[in-house]
């Protein structure tokens, strides 16, 4: 395989340690490990492109990059969901989207299938909710 994948591997290992770091300040707890779970699948990402070990780490690489990005996105997504809930909700709101979070990777998991759909879900989500929500109490928690 290309060179260039391992390059792009090491970007988002790159990308996720600023996220780690961005998210755990902010007090996004899970958002930190879910970033977290994306690194180390771009971590191995990058030994695999790098090493040209792709035979030998291809079966991993790919286990940990499905579930991995599956369950970071869903715990970023949950963060995000929370964080931005009005401020005598967020804890309720936090529980419910663990909550919602755990039964779609349990979905996804046993159909995988689906997985693709669930990550896309976890992508769109906290971008409606900023959306949706106040302009004001969100433009001054950024």
């Amino acid at each position: 395989m290309p060179v260039h994948y391992a390059a792009s591997e090491a970007v988002l290992v790159l990308a996720c340690l600023w996220s780690i770091r961005a998210f755990w300040w902010n007090g996004c707890r899970l958002a930190s490990v879910g970033a977290a779970l994306i690194g180390i699948a771009a971590a191995l990402g990058t030994i695999r492109f790098g090493l040209n070990a792709h035979d030998q780490l291809e079966t991993i690489h790919k286990l940990v990059s499905r579930a991995g990005g599956l369950i970071g996105a869903g715990l970023i997504a949950s963060d995000l969901v929370r964080y931005f809930a009005p401020a005598g909700s967020r804890d309720m709101v936090g529980k419910l989207a663990v909550l919602v979070v755990g039964l779609c990777i349990a979905v996804a998991l046993t159909w995988p299938v689906v997985a693709v759909a669930v990550v896309l879900a976890f992508t769109v989500v906290p971008i409606l909710v900023v959306l949706l929500g106040a302009a004001a109490p969100v433009a001054g928690r950024l």
